[in-house]
């Protein structure tokens, strides 16, 4: 029998389809990724070969075609909010100055407000892309996440916030969602693996990313079904993602719940240097370096004690004992276990409360010194705490020049403008400090 009758016409024909093929795809190959004229191949990692780079293409492609999927799909969830540094965290009544802004991803908890991570000593001060006026509806400064509402949405992915056991996030892509000044943006990226630790500030695991997660504090990360994973933090110098369900349980505390009363034990305490550890023969804590002499632990702790437990928690550094100092309820007892010249001890400390209650009498009081400049307006000389000048962050140094429909007023205008405000109401107040000027919202309570 003759080669050519080995085959049927069919199976010939089909040999000719796929080596045409073959030929037209080496050839869509090269024309997609040309060789660069001039640049020799390196022998230690030699150039893909063209079939090869054309599938990467593919994936890549699809995995973009994934990403704007699922943006369009979370979009409605997300709002990029403008956050200052300033002197705490409140609403839009604060001081507006452009260089400290920054803007930070919130991910809805209701149609009208949302979830974000606001630093200790910020204020939200708007919306990218609206001219609506936030308002900061709670925050804790423990976790420094905060409940802000904002302009309604009511069609908010479903199941974005399932809060069940999440799937292995090792060796799987995720997007990141960043804020911007033109919105959000996500960004796809792949997790080598992610280790569970226990933070004490949440009560629960956080997932502890290997390798680098290239994601600001604060960011957003969703599975790409359309599921929030979590947000990012810094744990120990490591980015670390705070998962859903702990978000929902902070979402929970801040809405139903009061703001946490802090807790303080009266000590300073300062790191355990290697030096300290051996003069103190211990190999872990905080090192006392003041007690308060009117505070709780006045008697019952001494300076150089070395502060191993709270409440059964290790103390693994500074930081970590401010956070479990701060979760004790005031005038709850607490023990404490140091160590006092190589011997342990426990002392049985009732802690107080950090932040005194407010005088509501002080609270309602304007609280200003002021002095005239003529022509003008009226420079304040000092501020009283816990005053309505102080919790609209006004300081010694500004000069008032308006307030209310009046220019250049006079500290007395000053004073009757506030005394004539009702209870419940907002003042606004031009002030200029140094070379700049600014608006202030003040609370007449």
């Amino acid at each position: 029998m003759s080669p050519g009758r080995r085959f049927s016409r069919e199976t010939r024909l089909l040999l000719l389809t796929l080596a045409a093929s073959v030929v037209l795809l080496l050839a869509l190959a090269r024309f997609r990724f040309p060789e660069e004229p001039g640049v020799p191949a390196r022998p230690d990692r030699p150039p893909a070969a063209p079939l090869e780079r054309l599938a990467a293409r593919a994936t890549y492609d699809e995995l973009a075609s994934i990403v704007a999927d699922l943006e369009r799909r979370i979009a409605p969830a997300l709002v990029v909010l403008r956050v200052e540094a300033t002197g705490g965290p409140r609403g839009v009544g604060g001081l507006v100055s452009g260089p400290a802004l920054r803007w930070v991803p919130g991910v809805r908890v209701r149609p009208d407000a949302v979830l974000a991570r606001i630093e200790l000593g910020s204020s939200v001060v708007g919306l990218v892309g609206s001219d609506a006026r936030p308002e900061l509806e709670a925050y804790d400064p423990l976790r420094s996440v905060a409940i802000v509402r904002v302009p309604p949405a009511s069609d908010a992915p479903p199941g974005m916030w399932e809060a069940g056991t999440p799937r292995p996030l090792s060796g799987r892509y995720v997007a990141v969602v960043e804020g911007t000044l033109g919105g959000p943006t996500l960004r796809p990226t792949f997790l080598g693996r992610a280790d569970p630790i226990v933070d004490v500030r949440w009560g629960g695991p956080l997932l502890v990313l290997g390798g680098e997660l290239q994601a600001p504090t604060g960011s957003l990360v969703f599975s790409l079904d359309a599921r929030l994973v979590g947000l990012s933090v810094l744990e120990e110098g490591s980015l670390a993602i705070v998962p859903a369900s702990a978000l929902l349980e902070a979402v929970d505390e801040l809405t139903h719940r009061p703001p946490p009363l802090v807790g303080d034990l009266g000590v300073e305490v300062q790191a355990l240097t290697p030096t300290l550890a051996a003069a103190t023969d211990t190999t872990a804590g905080g090192v006392v370096a003041w007690v308060d002499p009117d505070g709780p632990a006045a008697g019952l702790l001494e300076f150089g004690d070395v502060i191993e437990r709270i409440g059964g928690q290790p103390v693994n550094s500074v930081r970590t004992f401010g956070i479990l100092e701060a979760r004790i309820q005031p005038a709850i007892e607490v023990t404490v276990r140091v160590v006092r010249a190589g011997e342990y001890m426990d002392a049985r400390i009732v802690a107080a409360s950090a932040t005194p209650p407010e005088d509501p009498e002080q609270a309602a009081r304007l609280g200003l010194v002021l002095r005239a400049r003529p022509g003008t307006g009226a420079e304040i000389v000092s501020v009283e705490d816990g005053t309505a000048a102080a919790r609209a962050d006004l300081a010694a140094g500004d000069l008032i020049t308006s307030i209310g429909e009046l220019a250049a007023p006079t500290p007395e205008q000053v004073r009757h403008a506030y005394a004539e405000a009702g209870d419940g109401t907002w003042l606004l107040v031009g002030v200029r400090r140094g070379d700049h000027h600014m608006v202030v919202a003040l609370e007449k309570r």
